[in-house]
């Protein structure tokens, strides 16, 4: 289609928007590498065509928002032989004398980064060059806290580990002085990489500086949402599954007895106490009511203090799944329970619930943990945390059925990229 249009309309191919962006930079943003590619091959093959080369209004190159986005296809155009591209793709600098390093590790692509220090165009002026600021791709790494950029730049022999900012800042200053209370996993985890490395800490420094973020939040397409606004759903659901739960404790299938039964004992009591499947209605909607209501307490009080207890919104997410796990079990007692009387219609409602319940669970529970990974930046928190391992386990066994997890030990993704 691309082909087509610019064979019609060739001068399309430079029109620019109210900020700048070409038809390049639509491409790489929203990671189209067949339209990239094709553009690009119509900027070099034009030696007066520069589109390749144009900024937009806040200074970045395609190739800029290639490393930013993450797209190592896209990347890989710049640097693969034969591509024709003239110019050294360390040299084009962002506004703020970046290289697309710097950018790559700043926004925590680590596929990027990884590929850019095993290119053979790499060597340790580029590893170790520094922006305006005096920041290395370290450096950068470290203030914004992602664990995989770090262990793959200090993994690299090229790195100079004792290199300082223009405030006399190692990256290991950086990373302890920087204090966010949503990133305190990734900032253990970051911390634990810098000293096995041996990148030198002043402790002086410890409470003296917090350097904000480097990481760029503003592009011309809409953000992620704020963490405010998920724990604000977060809490909508858990408020709506605990009222659910403790509305069913007080209608419980087959109902109570009246309290003016000719017998004492049993007024007030469940009708169908002493059935099976009524055990096991209650105790799985007990879990549903405590689950959720444990949520609802932990988002509240995150919420509220917007301190340490913040990242009370992972285990809060936990207790979330739990809850979406007894919830459909509760309420499949309860019918089969009340339908009990015909035969055909309990097998159906057992078997339809049993199946819908176990693939709700497969869908959402891989999701539910690669959402956790990410906000730690790391699969080893996750796999070796003591209340997300059982997790973790599961994800695997329904992964078989569901699809392959979405969250490997370090070791297993490692071979995974080797192989690919």
């Amino acid at each position: 289609m691309i082909q087509a249009i610019i064979e019609i309309r060739p001068e399309l191919v430079y029109l620019r928007d109210e900020d700048g962006n070409t038809p390049l930079h639509y491409a790489v943003d929203i990671g189209y590498v067949d339209g990239f590619r094709i553009l690009l091959k119509k900027s070099l093959l034009n030696k007066l065509d520069q589109t390749a080369l144009e900024r937009n209004k806040k200074g970045h190159l395609p190739l800029h928002l290639a490393c930013k986005r993450g797209c190592v296809e896209m990347v890989k155009e710049f640097f693969e032989p034969g591509s024709g591209w003239p110019i050294n793709p360390y040299v084009l600098l962002n506004q703020k004398g970046q290289n697309i390093l710097h950018i790559a590790a700043k926004n925590g692509r680590d596929k990027v980064v990884e590929y850019l220090l095993g290119n053979c165009n790499t060597d340790d002026l580029h590893i170790n060059q520094k922006d305006y600021d005096g920041n290395t791709s370290l450096h950068l790494a470290s203030k914004n806290l992602f664990p995989q950029v770090i262990k793959l730049i200090t993994e690299d022999n090229r790195t100079d580990l004792n290199l300082t900012n223009e405030d006399g800042l190692t990256a290991g200053d950086i990373s302890k002085t920087f204090k966010h209370p949503m990133l305190r996993r990734r900032e253990i985890f970051s911390m634990k990489l810098l000293k096995r490395a041996g990148v030198p800490v002043n402790h002086m420094l410890h409470s003296q500086r917090q350097p904000q973020p480097e990481k760029d939040t503003s592009d011309f397409q809409l953000q992620s949402q704020p963490e405010k606004d998920t724990r604000q759903a977060f809490l909508i659901v858990a408020a709506l599954l605990m009222t659910v739960s403790f509305a069913a404790a007080f209608t419980v299938p087959g109902g109570v007895y009246s309290s003016d039964d000719p017998n004492p004992k049993i007024r007030g009591t469940a009708v169908l106490a002493r059935k099976p499947l009524f055990v096991i209605f209650t105790i799985f909607n007990i879990i549903t009511m405590c689950s959720s209501a444990m949520a609802c307490a932990l988002l509240s009080v995150g919420m509220v203090l917007q301190s340490e207890l913040t990242p009370t919104i992972q285990f809060s997410l936990v207790c979330l799944l739990y809850a979406f796990f007894a919830a459909p079990v509760a309420f499949i007692a309860a019918v089969v329970i009340v339908v009990a009387n015909n035969y055909l219609l309990t097998i159906a409602t057992s078997g339809i619930g049993c199946v819908l319940a176990f693939y709700t669970v497969t869908l959402i529970l891989p999701s539910v943990l690669s959402y956790l990974q990410e906000k730690a930046n790391t699969d080893a928190i996750i796999v070796h945390s003591p209340i997300l391992r059982p997790l973790y386990c599961c994800s695997i066994l329904f992964s078989t059925i569901g699809g392959k997890p979405k969250i490997l030990l370090h070791s297993q993704k490692a071979n995974k990229d080797k192989d690919n």
